[in-house]
């Protein structure tokens, strides 16, 4: 595990004990790259042929799990990294790198619905940038990356080596960079959903329901409902 303080140029609240997150999985390497917009701090977490911060990682989620108001936020994370997370707290200690990737396949090309682990069996509060903004409609369905482009993000980077890459130790070390990188557009994003997000904020805390990742067209949708 490592972890450092990074710059906290975004102007963000800090209010929010929210954590950035984004995974990377390959047959023989995995990492989860986690920072709290709390106090800018980053961990990165590896399970690989090299090293195993398998214990650490699984201290590291059940704290989060137990911890009040804590929210875990990414890109497209209901769909993707949190079934993944979920597969790893369920199984404990038995996890390997293996049964990672295998968990990451099924989800990519199996049932789309059949991995989702769906709000009450949770673990950990989740808030999806990719819902909030309605990019699961094919229509709209945009990447981190066109993001990046929009934000006219200073570097973008694609995904260092092609899916189901066997990877050396100095690939593994790239991927890491890569995972943190994601992570910090990830950030920039947020922050600028942070209205959007306060928003359904004031409608869960107001109708007693979660709104957090419904799109601007589904609560509309649930307003006429409820009328």
């Amino acid at each position: 595990m490592r972890h450092s303080a990074i710059s906290k140029k975004s102007g963000i609240s800090v209010k929010r004990n929210d954590f950035i997150y984004d995974l990377e999985t390959y047959p023989n390497c995995f990492t989860a790259t986690l920072i709290s917009v709390m106090t800018g701090e980053y961990w990165v977490f590896e399970i690989s042929d090299r090293r195993n911060d398998l214990s650490s990682l699984l201290r590291f989620l059940w704290w989060m799990a137990q911890t009040p108001n804590l929210r875990m936020v990414g890109f497209n994370n209901e769909g993707f990294d949190y079934p993944i997370i979920h597969h790893i707290m369920q199984h404990g200690e038995q996890v390997t790198v293996e049964s990672i990737y295998q968990k990451a396949q099924s989800i990519i090309f199996g049932e789309r619905f059949a991995s989702i682990v769906w709000e009450g069996d949770r673990f950990i509060e989740q808030v999806d940038l990719f819902k909030i903004h309605h990019f699961d409609n094919m229509a709209k369905s945009t990447s981190l990356k066109v993001l990046e482009f929009n934000m006219q993000s200073d570097s973008i980077e694609d995904l260092p080596f092609p899916p189901g890459t066997r990877l050396d130790y100095s690939q593994m070390g790239t991927v890491r960079e890569y995972n943190l990188h994601d992570v910090l557009k990830t950030l920039e994003f947020y922050n600028y959903t942070l209205e959007a997000i306060a928003f359904r904020e004031e409608l869960s805390a107001k109708y007693g329901r979660n709104f957090i990742n419904f799109n601007d067209t589904k609560i509309g949708k649930e307003f006429f409902i409820m009328e």
